[in-house]
């Protein structure tokens, strides 16, 4: 039997399959679509059948892709769509044994019925004993039967202390926690969206590694997300190269005013060892036409 499924995957699926607004330009894998939403594609399917497990910031995620609410799409995760697929606890059909036994129990539970009404009518005060009992009853099924909602997310607290002082462009040029340059980007089909004050970007990433590789440039996914005030872009960004099954993260401040070209700086670590310095820390500049 087919298995029922949400107004959130329905929606979603379509997302998938329309090029144009998932910004492929084409249809793209569900492998793709985790990615995009930031989930394991084994995590995808188990939300898929499971929507009561889904978590605050993958909601949040969701609706960013869909551009609506979390809301929304929160609520969306809980509806299913009828007609879309038949759920699991009805069957398509009954054969003619199994309908002929169905029959038989509405007549017996019919019959049953109406004994324990006359019963009642006889017993009046045996009637007032069971009321209490089945309003408990009914209260206690209603109870299971709503719809679950979402778990709260986890939590988890600290406590720093600390400064913050700028550094001089000389000191900068001596550090010796950065790395030399190891890497080549080229970034394209990059898509912004920027609603209210959240920014997400999506698009392809192509990287060499200077002194392995040569020129030979590698095609890997690039997602951020941050925030986008006045001129500014704050964001953390994610590569994800499944070629490799690898992944690293970093963050950039962009001067990205909403007409003409966008400059700016990222930072990340690296985890391989450097030949030429000593440093985990990356550092780059970033630039981009419209």
């Amino acid at each position: 039997m087919a298995r029922l499924r949400s107004k959130l995957e329905i929606e979603i699926n379509r997302f998938r399959l329309d090029g144009e607004k998932n910004g492929k330009n084409r249809k793209i894998s569900i492998k793709e679509l985790a990615g995009m939403a930031g989930l394991a594609e084994s995590t995808l399917y188990l939300r898929w059948t499971k929507p009561e497990t889904f978590q605050e910031d993958e909601i949040a995620n969701i609706a960013k892709l869909l551009q609506i609410d979390i809301t929304t799409a929160a609520q969306w995760s809980q509806e299913f769509e009828p007609g879309e697929s038949t759920p699991l606890t009805e069957p398509k059909y009954h054969s003619n044994r199994e309908n002929r036994a169905i029959s038989a129990e509405q007549t017996a539970t019919g019959a049953s019925y109406s004994s324990a009404s006359a019963h009642i009518k006889l017993k009046p005060l045996t009637a007032l004993l069971l009321v209490p009992i089945v309003l408990f009853l009914v209260f206690f099924l209603s109870s299971n039967s709503r719809q679950p909602t979402l778990k709260p997310p986890p939590t988890h607290s600290a406590l720093y202390h600390g400064t913050a002082i700028d550094l001089n462009a000389e000191d900068v040029s001596q550090a010796l926690n950065f790395h030399s340059k190891l890497y080549n980007y080229e970034l394209k089909n990059l898509k912004t969206q920027t609603v209210g004050e959240d920014i997400t970007l999506a698009g392809d990433i192509f990287w060499s590694h200077l002194k392995q590789e040569g020129e030979k440039h590698q095609q890997a996914l690039f997602l951020a997300s941050g925030k986008h005030v006045g001129d500014t872009v704050a964001i953390v960004y994610e590569i994800t190269d499944e070629a490799r099954s690898e992944m690293w993260i970093g963050t950039a401040v962009i001067h990205m005013p909403r007409s003409g070209p966008a400059e700016g700086y990222w930072l990340t670590l690296h985890n391989e060892e450097d030949p030429d310095a000593h440093g985990p820390y990356a550092i780059g500049s970033i630039s981009l036409n419209r």
